[in-house]
């Protein structure tokens, strides 16, 4: 959609309260991040496996001199 800006002087800008401006363009919210979206999209038995493989896991093996 593309806005024709008008230029507006003095009493002009009292025609249009604070309420009609906010109106046209709602806040745009942030979508969440990749990772809380994933676990929120799988089924709960998923997220239980997923818990318990990263609670097993030794880890990285310590570098060896």
């Amino acid at each position: 959609m593309k806005r024709t800006v008008i230029p507006f002087v003095g009493e002009q800008l009292l025609l249009f309260s604070v309420d009609d401006v906010a109106a046209e363009d709602p806040p745009v919210k942030k979508p969440a991040p990749a990772r809380r979206r994933a676990l929120r999209c799988l089924p709960p038995q998923a997220v239980h496996e997923l818990l318990a493989a990263a609670e097993s896991d030794p880890g990285p093996a310590p570098d060896r001199p």
